[in-house]
């Protein structure tokens, strides 16, 4: 301890000095105009090279930001107090968890290194400390590959334990003690870069180049030039005296011809540099808030590479050196990670869960905690004797349970149905407006309105939403048909679903449709008016009535949106399986209490337990598709019958074809085997007897 009490120590001593001055630079000497190379010059770029520091505090901030879950074991349960979370969330007395992660990556992007010393006897340690790479020495050994470490600051010398230190970095091909950063192969470009900036700086300080020079005829004395010179100065440099009138006497002023759209090439120079060092660091431009060539979708998709190729193996490598060699000393059992910063791809969980059920990789409950679902019962036994993906052959359940108040909207199906309840509540809402506007202006002529006044008004609901309903059931048949058959192509996918939202639209707004939603809402507010009437209400009671009654309610709104999505989504994976001619298909319900509300005599469990039958044949409940009711929650699958269903006859093929010509010595048929599953009317030659003939039967009598 009293070593590592003297190195902690060394930590808050005044920093080494470089060419002078703290931290300096010595002219173009070194790599890239820095002083020597190796760690020492590569952290001296961080504080001069601006987009290297940009891109280096970007990487170092996300990798801080991110957060960790310690865990009883791998996979186990989370724990949420423990004394390492107290421990990891301020190392030491003087950095906050945030700011140990962000110093020590900034080593480990500058120089490829992170080391931390361990304060602490015996047992959990109680401090950890950053240490700069430049400063440690690992000390080689042939047996047990590293013996030790030195800290060396100026002459002072301090050996380290090897179990007194953390030690990760991304690994050197010349050094297996030492590490390589990504910033050493960029120090020429980074320094190019410095002197690209401080040549334009100095160009408007007036001093990079001469804008011209002055001549005399003769050699002027040592007084006259110093007072020349001085005059000069004060007249006309700077940029407060740019463009001033010179009064030169004696001498002539020559224009050196330099212009500034020349410099200004150094842009360009510039813009290469920093495209340099972003390709070297892996950031794509749309993370630094570069805007140039940068649009919505590459925006979104650089986040996605950003998380996943710079934040990631970063993470990685810190959870895999604090579980192997720090965590250890609070307990065996314990387990850090962090909370994964790569944005959700859901539609990729989605299909991988589905999948992963459906291959038997993976159980029910598996599945959809790779959703973020719940659990639910029976659903942590895995399924057997899988079947391909593509012919859907089994019986599966839909991974989104939807029981009460509807969930966070995130599958196409539940998107559909979301954009159809928001519009029928907003068209319902609407329509309720119309209705007691018309109903008052009855008021205005002083009487009382009668059921007959309702014939006047304007039930014109498919002139008004024909068209928006339209699309809102194409979008979902057409999500319903890709999501049976994803090979569907596009003008069959238009041709099936724009047919289907015509005649359904129809259906539902036309006053004469066979669901009409309009006429059933027109015998309401007759009922509604007739009661009205009955009661004796005011017509400003009969406008309340209207306005609070189920017609127009939000409630109505979702029974519409469920009914229509899945008769939409119903109708597009049947029709879309028809078109890929599949054969069979299989009533799934969600396999829990709520299906038929846990009636085991209900539709849709008669229907579940017929299995696979025939695409043209009704199921029990008389249904060719789903939903079968209202909030009805299952769905059909559709396949090709396998292989093994197939016979010959099924195809319209002769199972045996064997030689019919009559042998004349025995008066009996060849029979000879001549082919098996042909096609009727092929002309055959039998091996044996030579005759030619047209396979048109099965089998001869007496064939052997």
């Amino acid at each position: 301890m009293t070593l590592l009490g003297n190195a902690i120590k060394l930590l808050v001593r005044p920093p080494m000095t470089f060419g002078g001055a703290t931290g300096g630079f010595a002219g173009l000497g070194g790599v890239g105009g820095f002083i020597g190379g190796g760690p020492v010059a590569q952290m001296q770029a961080y504080g001069s090279a601006s987009w290297l520091m940009a891109v280096v505090d970007r990487i170092t901030s996300g990798v801080a930001m991110t957060q960790w879950r310690l865990y009883r074991g791998r996979g186990g349960p989370e724990i949420q107090r423990h004394p390492f979370l107290d421990f990891w969330s301020q190392p030491n007395p003087w950095y906050s968890g945030e700011e140990f992660l962000e110093a020590g990556q900034q080593h480990q992007e500058l120089t490829g290194e992170t080391w931390w010393i361990i304060v602490g006897e015996g047992g959990a340690p109680t401090e950890l400390w950053p240490v700069r790479p430049d400063r440690m020495r690992p000390i080689a050994d042939r047996d047990q590959f590293i013996r030790g470490y030195i800290y060396q600051v100026g002459a002072e010398r301090i050996p380290l334990a090897e179990e007194d230190v953390l030690y990760f970095k991304r690994p050197n091909p010349l050094d297996p003690y030492r590490g390589m950063s990504w910033v050493q192969s960029l120090l020429v470009d980074i320094g190019a870069d410095r002197e690209a900036a401080a040549y334009v700086r100095n160009f408007f300080r007036n001093g990079a180049s001469p804008g011209g020079y002055i001549q005399f005829d003769q050699m002027m004395a040592d007084a006259e030039y110093e007072k020349f010179v001085q005059r000069w100065r004060e007249q006309h440099q700077g940029s407060s005296n740019a463009h001033r009138v010179a009064i030169l006497e004696g001498g002539k002023f020559v224009d050196a011809k330099y212009s500034l759209g020349r410099e200004m090439q150094f842009t360009e120079l510039r813009r290469l540099h920093r495209d340099t060092i972003l390709g070297g660091a892996g950031v794509p431009k749309s993370v630094m808030g570069i805007t140039e060539d940068v649009n919505r979708a590459n925006a979104e998709a650089g986040e996605v590479v950003f998380a996943r190729w710079c934040l990631l193996p970063r993470l990685r490598r810190i959870r895999d050196v604090v579980n192997r060699r720090l965590l250890p000393r609070w307990g065996r059992d314990l387990y850090l990670d962090f909370v994964d910063p790569v944005p959700d791809n859901r539609e990729l969980d989605l299909s991988e869960a589905v999948q992963g059920y459906r291959e038997g990789v993976l159980t029910l409950n598996e599945a959809r905690r790779r959703l973020d679902e719940g659990q639910v019962s029976g659903g942590d036994e895995r399924k057997e004797d899988p079947q391909p993906g593509p012919d859907q052959s089994k019986t599966l359940l839909p991974v989104r349970v939807r029981v009460a108040d509807d969930p966070l909207l995130t599958s196409p199906e539940e998107r559909a149905e979301a954009t159809m309840r928001r519009h029928w509540g907003d068209r319902l809402e609407s329509e309720a407006g119309r209705i007691t506007e018309y109903v008052g202006q009855f008021k205005a002529v002083a009487r009382k309105i009668e059921q007959t006044d309702i014939e006047g008004y304007a039930w014109s609901w498919w002139e008004r939403w024909g068209e928006e309903v339209s699309e809102e059931l194409v979008r979902a048949f057409e999500v319903g048909a890709l999501a049976a058959e994803p090979g569907v192509t596009v003008p069959i996918l238009q041709q099936l679903a724009g047919n289907y939202a015509r005649h359904r639209s129809g259906q539902l707004l036309l006053l004469d449709g066979d669901v009409s939603l309009t006429e059933f809402t027109r015998r309401r507010i007759r009922e509604l008016i007739a009661g009205s009437i009955e009661r004796g209400d005011s017509l400003d009671m009969l406008q309340r009535t209207l306005r609070s009654d189920y017609v127009f309610s939000r409630s109505r709104a979702e029974a519409i949106a469920r009914t229509e999505s899945a008769e939409a989504l119903g109708e597009g994976r049947m029709q879309a399986s028809r078109s890929q001619g599949r054969k069979e298909k299989h009533w799934v319900t969600q396999g829990d209490s709520h299906v038929d509300s846990g009636s085991i005599d209900g539709p849709c469990r008669a229907n579940a337990r017929q299995g696979w039958i025939n695409i043209d044949q009704p199921f029990a409940s008389g249904h060719m598709r789903e939903p079968s009711h209202v909030r009805c929650r299952c769905v059909v699958r559709y396949r090709t019958p396998p292989v093994s269903d197939v016979t010959p006859e099924t195809l319209g093929l002769i199972a045996e074809v064997r030689c019919p010509a009559v042998i004349p010595a025995t008066g009996r048929p060849c029979g000879k085997l001549v082919a098996r599953g042909h096609a009727a009317g092929t002309r055959e030659r039998c091996p044996r007897c030579k005759a030619e003939f047209d396979a048109t039967v099965l089998t001869i009598p007496g064939g052997r």
